[in-house]
């Protein structure tokens, strides 16, 4: 039985995808060189954040908005990849957060905040929720180096290491195996 991602997981997984670090070409699909960014500009960007409701339509974004966005997912990104090495200067977000208690909900992260600064907060919320939900170690990129996709481990132990257990798990066994038989 496959265990099912929550909201906040599928946008910080989403988010994290934004960079498209997959290098190997899968049968049917054109090439790829690593290099795709779903944010490359401020207008895709814009579109990016306004599809998934963490921008209102017709906000304004300066290239100095997009760069904090692409730190937040260059610190996203190496926390969900333990072979990427983490600077030693993380950026650090002051972010208008608050805690809100309902009666019916319990208590929940809310964003305070405007324009960019509300979208980086709802996405910064969101990883907490996955972390305090306890779903941010289901959270993974991919252990095949010509792919890094951060996927969301649906195995019910949770011990998965591959996005496409049948694509990028047998292109690094059948790599291995090519090595061990030359190697004998």
């Amino acid at each position: 039985m496959a265990v099912e991602a929550s909201p906040d997981a599928v946008l910080v997984q989403d988010f994290a995808n934004t960079r498209d670090l997959r290098r190997f070409i899968p049968r049917g699909h054109p090439y790829r060189d690593g290099s795709g960014d779903e944010l490359g500009s401020v207008m895709s960007l814009r579109g990016w954040l306004t599809d998934r409701r963490l921008l209102a339509e017709g906000s304004r974004l300066t290239e100095s908005d997009r760069a904090r966005v692409l730190e937040l997912r260059t610190a996203l990104r190496a926390a969900l990849d333990p072979r990427q090495e983490s600077a030693d200067d993380n950026p650090l977000y002051a972010l208008p957060l608050r805690v809100e208690i309902d009666s019916t909900d319990g208590p929940r992260v809310a964003v305070s905040g405007n324009g960019v600064d509300q979208a980086i907060g709802e996405i910064c919320a969101a990883a907490l929720r996955t972390a305090l939900s306890g779903e941010w170690w289901r959270l993974r990129a991919c252990s095949a180096d010509d792919c890094q996709w951060v996927f969301y481990d649906q195995s019910k132990p949770g011990r998965g290491r591959y996005c496409a257990p049948g694509s990028c798990g047998n292109r690094v066994k059948t790599r291995a195996y090519r090595r061990r038989k030359a190697d004998a």
